[in-house]
């Protein structure tokens, strides 16, 4: 009996949709939504560089990265109507120095600030989570080209914008409000709790099992050699009683067996069914809304 495999992992998804708030001249107010990194209030006449900043301004001064680039510009005609401005998209490792400030294991996956968009190299083996940072980027793009206030980054229209985004496909996800979220995640941590605790019976059951099985498996052994042998010398056979209680402790022993294969097939379902609302919980914190999300891995079955 090989034991169950761990426990659903915890991991940190932040989908980064932080975009700067400039003034008229140029100058940065405060950087707001997800990564909001710069504690700031007010118009600043000279503020000093954030790293958020100078890294979008470094972008500025770049072609960006080919593929990245013309992602953007298939978006850009196919969702956007080619209707947003040319800009360079590149992908950017000094995103994880910006979110590390923040001491959360907030996963920063791209930024913007209307001129470029950078990138988290960590999504390059995801394409899926790729297209999705990137719409929630051009929208943040379309809103400061239509002249929005930046600090509306994820208010109202830009919840419109995405949703639009959604639904002609432009990314994978599914859609849901706060509070379903956190419904289902707390109805996930509680089926989870369950699966821990049905587990570590389960296991524990197998354990009884394994060790009950080999006294009777000894003891049905001993009293088959003891017949052969009393059948050889034509006496010494064991007594009825002794042969009705192995027989009967053997049969108490494959109804246990059986009774617990069922509760594994029971459990097995179960964690089917957990799986199942977990890659609903999953695909929902897919949607790229600026919202930090909790992806959480699938539980192998009890084998």
């Amino acid at each position: 009996m090989r034991k169950f495999l761990g426990t659903a992992l915890l991991g940190v998804l932040g989908w980064a949709g932080a975009t700067l708030l400039l003034d008229q001249d140029g100058h940065q107010v405060v950087s707001r939504g997800l990564a909001s990194f710069a504690s700031a209030s007010g118009l600043y006449a000279r503020p000093a560089p954030t790293l958020d900043m100078t890294i979008l301004e470094d972008a500025r001064k770049t072609a960006g990265d080919a593929e990245l680039t013309a992602r953007y510009d298939r978006l850009n005609r196919d969702y956007f109507g080619g209707g947003l401005p040319a800009l360079p998209v590149a992908w950017e490792p000094r995103l994880d120095d910006i979110a590390a400030t923040r001491g959360d294991g907030l996963v920063l996956e791209g930024l913007t600030d209307g001129k470029a968009i950078v990138i988290n190299p960590s999504l390059r083996s995801n394409l899926q989570a790729l297209v999705a940072t990137l719409c929630h980027e051009m929208v943040h793009v379309r809103l400061v080209a239509g002249g929005h206030a930046v600090g509306e980054d994820h208010g109202p229209e830009f919840q419109e914008q995405l949703r639009r985004l959604l639904d002609e496909g432009a990314f994978v996800g599914a859609f849901a409000t706060d509070a379903e979220k956190a419904e289902l995640k707390d109805s996930l941590a509680n089926e989870l709790g369950w699966l821990d605790h049905e587990s570590d019976a389960l296991r524990d059951d197998a354990a009884r099992l394994d060790r009950d099985r080999r006294v009777i498996d000894r003891d049905v052994e001993d009293l088959n050699a003891r017949i052969t042998t009393a059948n050889a010398m034509q006496t010494g056979w064991p007594s009825d009683e002794e042969q009705a209680s192995v027989k009967s402790r053997l049969a108490g022993i494959n109804t246990r067996s059986r009774a617990h294969n069922d509760r594994v097939s029971a459990f097995n379902r179960r964690i089917d069914d957990y799986n199942t609302a977990i890659a609903r919980y999953n695909l929902v914190s897919a949607y790229p809304d600026g919202l930090a999300a909790t992806r959480l891995a699938p539980r192998p079955v009890y084998k």
